[in-house]
């Protein structure tokens, strides 16, 4: 008898048996060799978990971007493919490839500077920038080769995370963050402020994913309306949340989907121009006349953005103190310990001069790294922006790109430090969407460096 039931025991877990034969053939549809379903079904847990993330840790996006790129790193493939390309053999003609070697030496740069930075663990800063730049490659190599029928479920995986996470930090939003209070451990910091702002830069992160997702819904057929639904409960979040640099994120990225969408060679243009403009004129922020703007400033002022003015020119002053070569990757942390409060107007307390970082990624770049630093960088924008018009995307993978990238410049100006591994995280994230809907076909595929009538119809 007991031989019996052991037997009936084994044969009701054995492979292919009817209880497991659904998930079997599921399995089956993820790739053509072990390695690829194993990649997939990794791939898929993590798109999974993303509305989780955004909501409850924020701070996990870093680790949710490079764990999308570890699985495919561990591939000999991409290493293969990627080293005769970048390194061994570069073909300094390739705008990506110059734009890879350009970034290159902005992460080299980054780990010189350690040998004058005032951190003594500033070397492993390189890691913060170059890790999820790699992670962001090793998803698109995987992507690219994949065959659009073994993407089928992480597009739709994909779709409803970002349905997901939009329903759930608008729910939160409007009802004052009740998951969060619910899910230990409490917030005692005052009216939850703590738990307010991880929301916040939870939205954040969904707003550098968001355009991505636009373009995976157009590749999956869903109409405009639910795209503006979408976008309606994203803003809403991001307004009860109150971190205003969200709302202008949005909304200028928002005006650059549109934009790309009908000129893509204008837009990619002027962003970049954007971005350089910024880059190029950061350190005069040092002769902000902070003093007659406080004078003149109402009451009711934001302090926040009161307080970045003396921020900002604070940490332009010491950038030009710090020429050429940059006074060392996280140079500003150790500053701002040194630098004391100042008085703002509204605030009933001294304010920080310089909190941890300058709150601008450009002005973080010329005060830690200098002119090599901006140099490298500034070649990386305009190589990246040759390569996205040299790419043969759709015309909404075009326009998520550009709106991804307005959304990063946007809080890079205002908010972001070149070290916060999250936000770089996001990207990594966004690329998944944009990369996916580009394999499943989001429209017919072109070159933007074509005449303007071979695009016609397009």
């Amino acid at each position: 008898m007991k031989s019996l039931k052991n037997a009936a025991m084994v044969t009701a877990v054995a492979p292919g048996s009817p209880p497991l034969k659904p998930l079997a053939k599921f399995f089956e549809t993820l790739g053509s060799a072990r390695g690829d379903r194993l990649i997939m079904a990794w791939t898929l847990a993590l798109a999974g978990i993303m509305p989780i993330v955004l909501v409850f840790m924020h701070r996990g996006v870093a680790p949710l971007g490079l764990a999308l790129g570890a699985a495919v790193a561990l591939r000999a493939s991409v290493w293969r493919a990627g080293a005769p390309r970048f390194l061994i053999r570069p073909d300094l003609r390739d705008p990506l490839t110059r734009a890879a070697l350009f970034f290159l030496g902005f992460c080299l740069w980054i780990a010189a500077s350690a040998f004058w930075s005032p951190s003594p663990g500033a070397w492993k800063l390189v890691l913060n920038v170059g890790a999820p730049a790699l992670a962001a490659g090793a998803v698109v190599f995987e992507l690219s080769r994949r065959d659009p029928g073994e993407l089928k479920w992480l597009a739709a995986v994909a779709e409803a995370s970002l349905y997901a996470a939009a329903a759930l930090l608008l729910f939160e939003a409007l009802t004052g963050g009740v998951l969060r209070e619910l899910i230990p451990p409490p917030d005692h910091s005052e009216n939850r402020a703590k738990d307010m702002i991880a929301l916040g830069r939870g939205v954040t992160a969904l707003a550098t994913i968001f355009f991505g997702g636009f373009a995976l819904m157009q590749a999956r057929g869903r109409k405009r309306t639910a795209m503006a639904v979408l976008f309606l409960a994203t803003y809403v979040a991001a307004s009860r949340l109150q971190i205003f640099a969200n709302e202008i994120a949005l909304t200028a990225a928002a005006i650059a989907f549109f934009v790309t969408w009908r000129a893509p060679r204008a837009a990619v243009l002027a962003v970049v121009f954007a971005s350089l403009l910024a880059l190029a004129l950061a350190p005069l922020a040092a002769a902000l006349p902070v003093d007659p703007i406080f004078a003149a400033a109402p009451d009711g002022a934001p302090i926040s953005w009161l307080q970045r003015l003396v921020i900002w020119r604070t940490a332009a002053a010491e950038a030009l103190g710090c020429l050429p070569f940059g006074c060392g990757a996280e140079y500003a942390r150790d500053f701002g310990a040194r630098t004391g409060e100042a008085a703002v107007p509204g605030a009933g307390v001294p304010l920080p001069i310089l909190p941890i970082h300058p709150h601008n990624v450009f002005l973080e770049i010329w005060l830690e790294l200098g002119v090599p630093g901006v140099f490298f960088f500034g070649a990386a924008l305009v190589a990246g922006a040759e390569a996205l018009l040299a790419a043969r995307l759709s015309r909404w993978g075009v326009a998520a790109a550009v709106a991804t990238a307005v959304v990063t410049l946007a809080t890079a100006a205002v908010e972001t430090s070149l070290w916060q591994v999250w936000r770089h995280g996001a990207i990594v994230v966004a690329v998944l969407y944009i990369a996916l809907s580009e394999r499943l076909g989001a429209g017919p595929p072109q070159s933007l460096t074509a005449r303007p009538s071979a695009q016609a119809g397009s």
